[in-house]
């Protein structure tokens, strides 16, 4: 079965925009509520200033779900080539070496 191109569309949008809804939503959990549990292999024995890790990671995943919200409907409009998905996960990269660059200044000494 040959793919459809207005379908394709679809599915990327609807796929894309349901991940930056996740994303959105942890990063709302961690930055407002302070929710670092939700950080992958967060250790609160490593970490010298919750808050900033909070803040840090937390604006840093409502910024990758902005993005990716954003990627979805650009996913309708525009044609889904290698500078797509290259950009996207170049980007998506790119914004996971900030937060992990930034997020090291609040960590203990090992």
């Amino acid at each position: 079965m040959p793919f459809d191109g207005a379908a394709d569309a679809v599915g990327v949008a609807v796929a894309f925009m349901g991940a930056g809804l996740v994303f959105c939503f942890l990063g709302y959990r961690i930055r407002f509520h302070h929710e670092l549990h939700l950080i992958s292999g967060y250790k609160p024995e490593r970490v010298r200033d919750t808050d900033s890790v909070a803040r840090v990671v937390g604006t840093g995943a409502l910024g990758l779900g902005i993005g990716t919200l954003l990627y979805g409907v650009l996913g309708v409009v525009l044609t889904r080539g290698i500078v797509y998905w290259g950009s996207y996960f170049g980007l998506l990269g790119l914004g996971l070496l900030v937060i992990h660059r930034r997020v090291q200044r609040y960590l203990n000494e090992t």
